[in-house]
């Protein structure tokens, strides 16, 4: 492998991790977060956590246009920690009584 290559190579492997660090922060720590201040709050407070989380969601959601992964083309750990979130949200939903 050609010094250009192995650079390339690293700097793909680099931004992956980076990529994957910040794609897990953001969903556990801004949407789950964000959608679990819904337990607990009444009326315009309420819509407000539903909103800030549809906008979350919404962002995310762009972020998967033309892929069938956060990574791609394979499952990673980004896809299996947002799968969870979402059956959370999901069960959340039902308890609450709030369509996130």
């Amino acid at each position: 492998m050609r010094l250009g290559e192995t650079i390339r190579f690293f700097l793909k492997i680099l931004m992956r991790e980076l990529w994957l660090d910040s794609g897990l922060k953001f969903v556990d720590e801004r949407i789950y977060v964000t959608a679990m201040k819904v337990v607990g709050k009444i009326g315009e407070e309420r819509d407000a956590v539903v909103e800030a989380t549809r906008d979350l969601l919404m962002f995310l959601e762009k972020e998967l246009v033309g892929k069938d992964f956060f990574g791609g083309r394979s499952l990673g750990f980004v896809d299996i920690v947002a799968t969870l979130v979402a059956f959370w949200l999901m069960r959340t939903e039902e308890i609450v009584g709030v369509k996130v």
